[in-house]
């Protein structure tokens, strides 16, 4: 029997798991189409320079990589703080 992709259940279904990996602190994989071991994801933060980082409405929990200044941030709830090495 051949599976109709259903786009809204099949993402659905991808996020839960992508959640579910996430919740347990395991690394993120996925299998694609005909591949029979998972692959690691790698994980793309979206690209915004400071101006359209700060225009983000209510921007929840979110990570981003400031083209401005080149270094990753995140929301904290109240401020954007920038990540930095120790």
């Amino acid at each position: 029997m051949i599976k109709r992709y259903n786009p809204t259940e099949d993402v659905k279904a991808y996020v839960a798991d992508l959640s579910a990996q996430l919740s347990a602190n395991q690394p993120l994989t996925t299998l694609m189409a005909g591949q029979t071991t998972p692959t690691t994801l790698t994980f793309v933060p979206p690209p915004l320079t400071t101006a359209e980082r700060d225009a983000l409405a209510n921007p929840g929990r979110v990570l981003i990589l400031n083209t401005s200044t080149g270094k990753l941030n995140f929301w904290n709830g109240s401020a954007w703080e920038a990540v930095t090495s120790a």
